[in-house]
């Protein structure tokens, strides 16, 4: 199926991504945007969850501007912290990644929570619950890749590692008064990468309207390690399949230099445009759900 360029045009306009950017620049007013919705809110810092990929690595160097700015004020209300935390599913394959970002990040408070007990508790409880009374088949399977090869009662405990991060970035963010760092971009948001419910649940997010290879762009010029800026983006939330990549979830050869080439309105080959617009049809069915409310 052929798109209409109205169509195409009217899809990326959405994303409200700009062709170029001065990283320097946007460094500079990223951070002062997220000090600022520190100052609003009326909080005392704010919390990141690092993946050792290169999106938090980028929010947490945009955050640990923010605070140190925002501690340079002698007339300041708090001692502002940036606080991480690291939230594996049981002992991940790049964990290296994440304890170097850490590491490189320096922030005032760093922990690590494992997820996987308290998934798995919740995961078993419903499957026992249910017995086998569950379905077989569900509309997202049919186009999610990180189920291949995997159930439907895996995919659930997939997603729902993404959902226990954010409820537990939120408890900390609460019980320290700090904002919750929501760390998509662009590509992501088209993509419906993160998970409904899950990985979009936070109070401030400074880089949706950037591309993949612009978010590169800020991570060199922060000084994030390039093994971290070169390494495949993955989301690390299948369970049967650890090392599945951002690009394997999107199927149909898809890459993310495509994405970002349609986001930042340059020339695409129809073959191109074509795959990237089946893509966002298909899953947009699942991941723009909003909640539907009754209006008399």
């Amino acid at each position: 199926m052929s798109y209409s360029q109205s169509f195409i045009s009217k899809v990326r306009k959405k994303y409200k991504v700009r062709p170029y950017i001065d990283p320097k620049q946007e460094i500079i007013a990223r951070a002062d945007f997220i000090a600022e919705q520190i100052l609003e809110r009326k909080a005392q810092g704010a919390v990141v969850g690092i993946s050792g990929g290169i999106d938090s690595a980028v929010v947490g160097g945009l955050v640990k501007i923010a605070i140190k700015n925002l501690n340079n004020d002698p007339n300041r209300e708090y001692d502002y912290k940036f606080h991480s935390l690291y939230m594996p599913y049981g002992i991940r394959h790049d964990r290296d990644y994440a304890l170097e970002m850490v590491e490189f990040l320096d922030p005032d408070e760093k922990y690590e929570m494992n997820m996987q007990p308290p998934v798995d508790i919740l995961h078993e409880d419903i499957l026992n619950k249910l017995g086998d009374r569950g379905v077989e088949s569900h509309p997202f399977i049919s186009f999610a890749a990180v189920a291949k090869n995997a159930s439907l009662a895996n995919l659930c405990r997939s997603e729902n590692i993404s959902r226990m991060m954010m409820a537990t970035l939120n408890s900390w963010g609460l019980l320290t008064n700090s904002v919750v760092m929501g760390c998509h971009n662009a590509a992501e948001i088209f993509t419906f990468l993160g998970i409904l419910w899950g990985t979009r649940c936070c109070d401030v997010a400074p880089l949706t309207d950037l591309s993949k290879r612009q978010i590169s762009a800020l991570a060199s010029k922060l000084g994030v390690p390039e093994g971290v800026i070169n390494r495949k983006p993955e989301g690390g939330l299948a369970v049967k399949n650890p090392k599945l990549t951002d690009e394997d979830i999107f199927g149909n050869g898809i890459t993310y230099d495509e994405i970002d080439d349609f986001l930042e309105g340059k020339k695409l080959d129809v073959d191109v445009a074509d795959r990237l617009m089946s893509m966002y049809a298909m899953r947009k069915r699942y991941g723009d759900r909003e909640v539907e409310t009754y209006i008399n």
